[in-house]
């Protein structure tokens, strides 16, 4: 059979199996390890599935993401979210729709502590909507801001997925991270003015809220500091070249400790929780990069990538001298 429509075949496949539930990560694997079997053999097949994981499991970019994943779920149980959440309220909560805007910007702090858009979502999941639903905001708006806040989790530097990008593609992590600033911040007030334009269109969906005193918005923003210092020492430490990037994601998991430590939020429950979840996450992204990697070693071998290059090359109108 041709090897080019082999790889079609396993493309296709790939994407049923993704339609059907199946894990991204062990779909890529499975029709990449058969449709390297039926032009090679099984046998160098099997060994695909043993050399590839072994290569990512090597790779010392990757090493950084359990970092973070450990590093967030710390920072969770220690409260610096709902420390997030209480600062941005504390400052545009009373206005309408201003706990939907709360949830949106706190998802993005967050989001810098945390690098996982999965653990952002499943924070403020708990966090934010009891709090919209309690004070009379429709569920739609509530669930509606979680989800697009959520999303700023892999957007916003550090980012999991940047650095999983990175590792696949052979680029520069702090290139990403700080590619991604500007994006990341056109992203957050599209956001802002999404929900602006929902309450417009909808008044009811978003009562106002309760107005703070200045005395009760300065001790909301005092309790955030925790966030702000965990934040620079990361972030700073990278962008001025004072930690590379695993230095960084294991001085904020040090950080992070000692932040829920100090506020006595570690006991053995919590404990087991935070390494439940870091290590379920850290799991989750490692079987997609060990498909990955064996999905495109079997599209290069088959010649699909290059019959794809060619193809979008033979398209492209020629400039007008």
């Amino acid at each position: 059979m041709d090897p080019l429509l082999i790889a079609l075949i396993g493309f296709v496949l790939m994407l049923a199996l993704i339609a059907l539930h199946v894990p991204i990560g062990i779909s890529m694997a499975l029709c990449g390890v058969v449709g390297f079997a039926q032009i090679v053999g099984w046998g160098p097949a099997f060994s695909l599935m043993a050399s590839e994981p072994a290569s990512a499991m090597a790779n010392l970019d990757l090493a950084v993401i359990p970092l973070f994943m450990l590093m967030g779920s710390l920072a969770a149980a220690g409260g610096l979210a709902t420390d997030i959440y209480d600062m941005a309220y504390a400052l545009i909560g009373h206005k309408r729709g201003g706990l939907a805007t709360t949830t949106v910007l706190a998802s993005a702090g967050f989001g810098a502590v945390c690098g996982s858009g999965v653990a952002t979502t499943a924070t403020f999941g708990r966090v934010a909507m009891p709090e919209m639903l309690s004070r009379g905001y429709k569920p739609g708006l509530a669930a509606g801001s979680i989800a697009a806040g959520g999303t700023l989790g892999i957007i916003v530097p550090p980012s999991s997925m940047m650095i999983l990008y990175s590792v696949l593609t052979e680029q520069s992590v702090l290139e990403l991270f700080t590619a991604a600033l500007v994006p990341a911040a056109i992203a957050v007030l599209l956001y802002v003015i999404a929900v602006q334009i929902a309450v417009l269109l909808d008044p009811d969906s978003a009562p106002s809220g309760e107005r703070l005193s200045f005395q009760e918005r300065m001790a909301a923003i005092g309790r955030g500091w925790g966030v702000i210092v965990l934040v620079v020492i990361v972030m700073g430490g990278i962008y001025s070249g004072v930690f590379t990037v695993n230095e960084a994601a294991a001085v904020g998991v040090v950080v992070a400790f000692v932040f829920a430590l100090g506020r006595r939020r570690l006991n053995r429950a919590a404990i087991l929780r935070v390494l439940s979840e870091a290590s379920s996450a850290t799991a989750m992204i490692y079987v997609m990069v060990f498909g990955a990697t064996i999905f495109s070693y079997f599209v290069a071998v088959t010649g699909g990538a290059a019959f794809v290059v060619d193809g979008i090359a033979s398209l492209t109108v020629p400039r007008w001298r």
